[in-house]
């Protein structure tokens, strides 16, 4: 028992390798599990998510609250919900970056329907609807896109898409030296 623990016994160094009293295996095994800890928390960090949040309001810019809002991703359908607030106000948090449609009901006022709403990774949109007064069979269908303009943090970002990412004057195409 005592030759099998001398064997295992390893100790980490300050640089971060691994020295072993015998054998090079375990330190390749030891330096190989330290590394993969440290990217697996990076990588945790690289998240594909965003927000989108708003206000609703009446035809007079009143807040509407107790409204309900359905937010749907348009290739799979999978639908989530919210109610306004007492300040008319929605929000999303952690909402996969992909293609949705809005969709805002309450009483005495026109359903509100809005397509094609495109969220990026790490952007926070905002989505102000404003309803009009009508029955709730009645359906408003807004197609124009929401401004993408993320007016939470005040921070200019910007998403890269396949087409520049490939026009990118790489040497040797490493993608570590962007």
């Amino acid at each position: 028992m005592k030759s099998v623990s001398a064997r295992l016994y390893f100790m980490l160094t300050a640089a971060g390798r691994a020295v072993v009293s015998r054998g090079g295996r375990i330190e390749q095994v030891a330096l190989a599990a330290l590394l993969s800890l440290l990217f697996s928390a990076a990588l945790l960090a690289q998240r594909d998510m965003g927000s989108i949040s708003g206000d609703v309001l009446d035809p007079n810019g009143a807040v509407v609250p107790g409204a309900t809002v359905n937010l749907t991703e348009q290739r799979t359908g999978f639908s989530r919900q919210t109610r306004t607030n007492e300040a008319g106000f929605y929000v999303f948090p952690a909402v996969p970056a992909r293609i949705y449609q809005l969709e805002v009901e309450a009483s005495g006022f026109k359903k509100y329907l809005q397509k094609d709403i495109v969220l990026q990774v790490n952007q926070n949109l905002t989505v102000a609807v404003k309803l009009e007064l009508g029955q709730i069979t009645q359906e408003i269908t807004v197609t124009a896109a929401p401004p993408q303009v993320d007016v939470v943090s005040g921070a200019v970002k910007e998403v890269v898409d396949n087409t520049r990412m490939t026009a990118l004057p790489l040497n040797g195409r490493n993608v570590l030296q962007l």
